[in-house]
């Protein structure tokens, strides 16, 4: 097959799950089929190693804000879904030449930022739109956790646009994808009409891999425990402040020599002002796997967000113990008190941490059991192989329907 692979950012370095996705599906794809990206961000440092997957590589630059202004002015606009994507008229050239050559058999769009540029496009090649989580069921948790009249307002707002955005570019989309059925069947009960489907994410199993400890090793090892992520993105900022401020108080109750470890690049200021009695807050860090190695117990306190969280991949994928709760596992494989412990009040959170804690072989017995699932389900060269699937279902489908219709 002959792709284009359009995306809002230049994927240089695997910093987020979209492109986590494009790094590991255009390696193996690459290999069998003919990869072109298109992409915002003509400002990124080249990266050789990404660039080799593609035949071409077209860099653009960033199209200013569609409603610049104070946030009122921005909460009282209209209801334009052009204003959640400002419009690229140098890729918009762009692509009207490819659409004129004929030389596409897909468009896998990674996000949904690029979808106004390519209107043209999509009128002769069938589309996959790859939103790798699902905005709908995002802001719906976000809506819950909104403290003030204006955020609640601008929530609202936002789940408005991305409707009428979807209804627009996904509503007929050869597939509209995501990492988990959660998200899926979020997205599907706004646009009942849109073909949804999922393809998770998954981890390199070679790279996140449990430490070569002995038993006297981690004997002298303190308790820590583990929250790794975005330290600037929403959803994890707010993880981090329930765990320090409504359970860490509770494990240092039972365990006053346990840690907690914040990892992650970027951290906000409320993330920084984290730090004291017992957390410490990393910043951005050349390596995670050092962190989840020697972690005691990794934790996902998320309350809010969507999608398939990798930082659970990779901890399991390195043999942690894990405690989360409901809305950090999304539509993970997960089988409670086997692979994960599953626990939605600052109590039973802190009150499962300390037994993992006290008990080192029966957080190791999760921790193997996690490991087992990331060999069995996640490994990227299986997802790999069910992407290529769906992209010449895709294929076929539109030259069925073409045939159809001559």
């Amino acid at each position: 097959m002959r792709i284009l692979v359009s995306c809002d950012r230049y994927p240089g370095l695997p910093l987020d799950g979209l492109t986590l996705r494009i790094h590991h599906y255009a390696r193996y794809l690459s290999a069998r089929h003919e990869l072109d990206l298109v992409c915002l961000g003509d400002d990124t440092e080249v990266n050789e190693e990404i660039e080799a997957f593609f035949r071409n590589v077209r860099r653009f630059p960033r199209p200013l804000p569609a409603i610049p202004g104070s946030r009122l002015s921005k909460l009282a606009s209209g209801l334009n879904p052009a204003t959640l994507f400002p419009h690229s008229p140098e890729v918009q050239a762009h692509l009207l030449e490819c659409a004129g050559s004929g030389h596409y058999d897909l468009i896998w769009d990674a996000g949904c930022n690029m979808l106004f540029n390519l209107k043209l496009l999509r009128k002769s090649v069938p589309l996959l739109a790859d939103q790798v989580d699902d905005s709908f069921l995002r802001m719906q948790r976000e809506l819950l956790l909104a403290s003030t009249p204006y955020a609640k307002l601008w929530t609202l707002k936002q789940i408005a646009l991305t409707w009428l955005f979807s209804f627009q570019h996904l509503r007929k989309a050869g597939a509209v994808l995501f990492v988990s059925q959660a998200d899926a069947d979020s997205f599907k009960r706004m646009l009942p009409s849109a073909n949804t489907t999922v393809v998770e994410n998954g981890v390199d199993e070679a790279y996140f891999c449990p430490a070569k400890t002995t038993a006297q090793d981690k004997d002298q090892v303190a308790p820590e425990i583990v929250f790794e992520g975005s330290m600037f993105f929403a959803p994890n900022i707010d993880a981090a402040r329930y765990f320090v401020e409504m359970i860490f108080p509770l494990i240092r109750r039972e365990l006053p020599q346990a840690r907690f470890t914040i990892v992650g690049r970027n951290p906000a200021p409320e993330v920084l002002a984290l730090a004291g009695d017992g957390v410490d807050v990393t910043g951005s860090v050349p390596d995670v796997r050092p962190y989840l190695q020697r972690a005691s117990i990794f934790v996902c306190p998320m309350r809010s967000g969507a999608g398939i969280k990798n930082k659970i991949l990779q901890a399991w994928a390195t043999g942690k113990a894990i405690v989360s709760t409901t809305e950090g596992v999304g539509s993970l494989k997960i089988s409670e008190g086997q692979n994960i412990l599953i626990r939605n009040t600052p109590q039973d959170f802190a009150d499962s941490v300390v037994e993992l804690l006290r008990n080192p072989a029966q957080a190791a017995k999760l921790g193997d059991a996690g490991r087992r699932t990331i060999e069995s389900h996640y490994t990227w060269a299986a997802k790999a192989r069910e992407l290529e699937a769906l992209m010449e279902q895709i294929v076929q489908n539109h030259a069925a329907r073409q045939r159809r219709a001559s």
